[in-house]
Order: structure tokens, then sequence, then C-alpha cells
């Protein structure tokens, strides 16, 4: 960090006047030096790689709920008179199974997506905060370690608008695959 009463210029992005006193934080991502195109691939390849880790653990902690889902809605299929007609018809398994069943298996799987939508947006919070990640989850922690209420207002407001318009999103994705008619074996 500089002396005092220095100027600060990463990027030409961002310019900042150190202050007596303040205690700057300079993001690992600011330090890549761009030159043309391929210091921009680099630097994306760089973000790519170091989201990875928080990327799978966000994942990981939901996907055993879908992939239980998914296996009870399947076995349940399996005995539908539809299903078994199919498969007497003499269709492959994978054209059976991408023809047939899994276009059963998406509108819930949707449902449940955006059902977990809010235990994402916490989890997302605490991942954030395990791998230090400068985001709306840590920037919710600072604000309860710092009694900041109306930050925390305006960060419940935005994720509740947030999962409102997902599940909005999502309903009309199940109307219109209801109007394909996707869902006329379900």
């Amino acid at each position: 960090i500089p002396a005092t009463g220095t100027r600060l210029r990463a990027h030409h992005v961002l310019d900042l006047e150190v202050q007596p006193g303040a205690h700057v934080l300079v993001n690992r991502a600011m330090t890549v030096s761009y030159d043309g195109i391929a210091g921009t691939i680099r630097h994306f390849c760089d973000i790519v790689w170091h989201l990875t880790l928080p990327a799978v653990t966000l994942v990981m902690a939901g996907a055993p709920a879908f992939v239980l889902l998914a296996r009870d809605l399947t076995a349940g299929m399996q005995r539908q008179e539809w299903l078994i007609a199919a498969r007497a018809k003499g269709l492959s398994e994978p054209r059976l199974v991408y023809r047939h069943l899994l276009p059963n298996i998406i509108p819930p799987l949707l449902t449940l997506f955006g059902l977990r939508l809010g235990a994402i947006a916490g989890g997302a919070i605490v991942v954030e905060r395990v791998f230090g990640i400068p985001g709306l989850g840590l920037l919710g922690f600072e604000a309860l370690r710092a009694r900041d209420y109306p930050v925390l207002q305006a960060l419940f407001l935005v994720s509740g608008l947030s999962v409102l318009a997902a599940n909005f999103a999502l309903e009309i994705v199940h109307l219109r695959l209801r109007a394909r008619g996707t869902l006329d074996h379900a």
C-alpha cells in the first residue's frame, strides 16, 4: 500500500485516494494486467478457475435433493402405461429417456429448484464468507456485524425480489412447457 495521500489506479477502473488510517483491500483479480485480448482471456480464465471450488460447493450442497427427486420420479414412471407402450413399440432406451421420460421429469425438478432458491442464496452467504469472495453475502455478514440495518434491509429486499423474479420466470417456463404439450403424460 502506498503512502498516505497518494492515488491508486488499477486497470483504469478503480481510482481512489488513500486517506490517513484507511485500509485498502485489493482483490487478487485486480492485479491481472490487461494486454489486449490475450490478457482479457487470461483474466477471464483466472476468475473461472478461482470460482470453481465455491461453485462446486454450492452445487454439491443442493444436488442430493435433485438426484433423489429425479430417481423417485423415474422409478414411479417406469410403471406408467404410456411408457410401457412406448417400450413395447421397440423404441431404443436413449430415445425413450429423452423423448418420453425426461420431458415429464423436468417440471418437478424446476419446481424444486424454485423452492430451493432461498436456500441457495443462504448457502452463498456461507460460501462467500468461507472463500473470502466479495459479494452480497459478505456485505450482509459485515453489515450484520456492524449492525447496519439499512444495508440489511436492502439486502433482504434484493434477495426477496430476486427469488420472486426467479419463481415468476419458472412459472412462465412451466406455462410454456404445458402449452407445448410436454406435460401431457404427467
